[in-house]
């Protein structure tokens, strides 16, 4: 597994999980062009992520996720209370709940976390 930060920051934070078979993106809070660019300078199409992970709905977490997941049709993985907040935010999209506090992305398995912030509704993961 290789994980790349693409940004952070008050400016916006994203990170990709890249694995033989899975390439996904924690978080999308800068624009969407600059993670197309951060993206292509590791020689990845956007149209390969198969998934966003959403820690929060804070703007510097998701600024560029309803630019992102129309134009290249990612689902994004949440809890039934961070998709109603996003939805009020970006509109209706396409999206996966967590089973049991995980998900299973191909050979990736994500085990959800609590985190403690400011937000609605937050969590961290471990992934496998």
């Amino acid at each position: 597994m290789k994980v790349c930060v693409l940004s952070s920051g008050s400016k916006g934070n994203s990170c990709l999980v890249i694995t033989n078979e899975t390439k996904i993106l924690i978080d999308i809070g800068t624009t969407s062009q600059y993670v197309v660019n951060e993206l292509d300078k590791l020689g990845i199409k956007p149209g390969e992520i198969e998934a966003i992970l959403i820690t929060h709905n804070h703007a510097d977490h998701i600024h560029g996720l309803k630019t992102f997941i129309h134009k290249y049709k990612t689902k994004v993985y949440v809890t039934e209370k961070l998709y109603s907040l996003l939805e009020k935010e970006i509109g209706s999209f396409d999206y996966e709940l967590y089973q049991d506090k995980q998900a299973i992305i191909k050979d990736l398995r994500i085990n959800t976390i609590r985190t403690s912030h400011d937000a609605g509704e937050q969590m961290g993961f471990i992934i496998k």
